[in-house]
């Protein structure tokens, strides 16, 4: 016959037993906060990478800025001794190498509005390069044909004057993204000088019977 009192006993563990299964719920302790310490400290590592990642396409961005304000200001400067004159510069003022068309997905990581302020800058420079490109067109056609259209020649008035309205106000945009760089991302301001002496460079009138180019 069945002793209760005996199977009540194997029930019950003894002292060694119950050390042995402590010490295997401390190991597993140890282990499941080993991992969750180790997912932190990963975490961490990863935020910090990708924060100083940002810092450095900022540091770029802030460069690359500053050397198409230097050219407006160039451009500007020169403008500004004769009136009704704008100074062009013959070459492009954004290629196809600059850095926007390198860092164009990251700029949507930083914040909204610096993120906003640096493609609004970049289509504007963008649009400001296609409007120089139209208008040196225009000229080297009357360079080499001796003439243009009444068509060119209100053409190349009409991108003259929106020229001369947008170098001013790429100055202002420029200004306000370096701005929220310096003061978001801490970029370091001493920016290496652009040679602007040597950029070739063509004046135009504003107004008058032809596309005239002058020095």
């Amino acid at each position: 016959m069945r002793d209760p009192s005996k199977e009540a006993s194997n029930f019950y563990f003894t002292r060694e037993q119950w050390f042995q299964i402590f010490m295997t719920l401390v190991i597993a302790a140890s282990t499941l906060l080993g991992v969750i310490i180790g997912g932190w400290q990963a975490n961490d590592t990863y935020q910090q990478q990708q924060k100083d990642e940002l810092k450095n396409i900022a540091q770029a961005l802030y460069y690359d800025v500053s050397g198409i304000e230097d050219i407006f200001n160039y451009s500007l400067n020169h403008s500004a001794s004769k009136p009704n004159y704008i100074h062009v510069l013959d070459f492009q003022y954004y290629d196809n190498n600059g850095l926007y068309y390198v860092f164009d997905k990251d700029i949507s990581r930083f914040d909204t509005e610096t993120s906003n302020d640096l493609y609004d800058f970049y289509s504007f420079v963008i649009s400001v390069e296609s409007a120089q490109e139209d208008l040196l067109a225009i000229t080297q056609k009357r360079l080499n044909e001796g003439n243009v259209t009444d068509y060119e020649f209100i053409q190349a008035n009409d991108i003259m004057r929106t020229l001369h309205a947008a170098i001013p106000d790429g100055i202002k945009r420029a200004n306000k993204v370096k701005k929220e760089l310096r003061q978001k991302y801490h970029v370091n301001t001493t920016v290496p000088p652009t040679i602007t002496s040597y950029y070739p460079s063509q004046t135009y009138r504003l107004q008058g019977g032809s596309v005239e180019l002058t020095t």
